[in-house]
């Protein structure tokens, strides 16, 4: 990685560890339409209870830091994923892309809300209404280059207060082509069309 992005990614790891103090983490988060290398992850998820000030985060959905309480007995939190992505080896556009040759470190803080929760808590809806996403995708194959984007949660569920599952979608000014994985000639950002990519996650508490 380049100076400028080990910075900016430097910045973005210590306002998440800036945290006064944990969460429903994902222990597998799946991105699947991204136009370039399919991308597979295990992020460290942080949740931050805007009402008590306390933080709690996960990785692997095991807590280390911090202790909220269920998602439940909240109505709106901070959530903010962090961690290394890699490619899956899915092809994509006739382009023979190859598991763990492509990387990706994010940082994606997120303002999510209860929606629904049925009697007795065993089950109940959440949404992100609006997040960030900052990638870094580095690999031996192109040169190293990071996105902005726009990362919203449509839908989420927690059932037995235990099980994990959410629809992502994340929305790029600037898409993903070919060229920055090494494959043509390497092209202005301002020729890239915007893209929204579709992922999914899944955890379960322990």
């Amino acid at each position: 990685m380049t100076r400028r992005h080990l910075g900016r990614l430097g910045i973005a790891l210590l306002a998440l560890l800036g945290f006064p103090s944990t969460g429903h983490a994902s222990i597998w988060d799946f991105i699947w339409t991204l136009s370039g290398p399919q991308m597979m992850g295990f992020p460290v998820h942080c949740e931050y209870d805007l009402e008590n000030r306390k933080t709690e985060c996960r990785e692997f959905d095991r807590r280390f830091v911090g202790q909220l309480k269920a998602r439940q007995e909240r109505r709106v939190w901070l959530s903010i994923d962090t961690g290394p992505y890699f490619s899956t080896g899915k092809n994509s556009e006739n382009i023979d892309f190859e598991a763990f040759r492509t990387w990706m470190v994010v940082v994606e803080p997120m303002v999510e809300i209860r929606s629904l929760t049925s009697p007795g808590g065993n089950f109940m809806l959440h949404h992100g209404l609006f997040g960030a996403s900052y990638d870094v995708l580095f690999g031996p194959d192109f040169d190293t280059f990071d996105k902005m984007g726009l990362k919203f949660r449509p839908v989420g569920v927690t059932i037995y207060k235990k099980i994990n599952a959410s629809f992502t979608m994340r929305w790029y000014p600037h898409g993903f082509t070919s060229d920055e994985f090494g494959i043509g000639p390497r092209l202005p950002n301002r020729d890239r069309d915007s893209e929204t990519v579709y992922g999914f996650n899944i955890g379960v508490l322990w």
